[in-house]
């Protein structure tokens, strides 16, 4: 159907068995049901376009974004405070050291204690990665999913952990 039509599907990342179910007897069905398609010259118009398959979590069909990109993505650089920072105890050091850094000129002006606290908060979040942490349990629940041996109460633990770290 889709050469009958001269359609071509995108690019994909992630797992593209894009739906999951149980068979009478409990054993998991998986699927590629979803996918995104253009014609050549769709494809040409976007060349950078890609379809992500994203996590099974509350349905039994993975969502799909598609990116519509002329060019490609340039990754941003920009630093975000995250406010679950504010809950960890060394954080006010972390700031007052940017504030104070020995770095600094003596007349230095707001700008440049900014900028400094921002370098000292960039080191201290490599260091302390929450992101990472919540990754690594996203991971754990999808392998949970995708695990056929996976009990209810594993995958409930799971979630629990992933909302704590969310909150934090």
């Amino acid at each position: 159907m889709l050469s009958d039509c001269s359609m071509l599907k995108f690019p994909f990342t992630r797992n593209m068995l894009s739906w999951v179910g149980k068979r009478v007897g409990g054993s998991t069905v998986r699927c590629y049901l979803d996918r995104a398609v253009g014609n050549d010259d769709w494809h040409k118009r976007f060349p950078h376009s890609a379809v992500k398959y994203m996590k099974l979590w509350e349905s039994n069909h993975r969502p799909i974004l598609a990116d519509i990109l002329t060019r490609p993505v340039r990754k941003s650089k920009k630093f975000k405070f995250d406010k679950r920072w504010l809950d960890n105890e060394k954080l006010r050091q972390v700031i007052l050291d940017g504030w104070k850094s020995p770095d600094l000129l003596p007349h230095a002006n707001i700008m440049e204690h900014i900028s400094s606290c921002r370098k000292t908060l960039s080191q201290w979040r490599r260091e302390h990665n929450l992101n990472k942490l919540v990754k690594k349990l996203k991971e754990k629940v999808e392998g949970l999913y995708s695990n056929d041996d996976a009990t209810t109460e594993e995958i409930v633990e799971a979630l629990k952990e992933l909302s704590d770290a969310l909150k934090a």
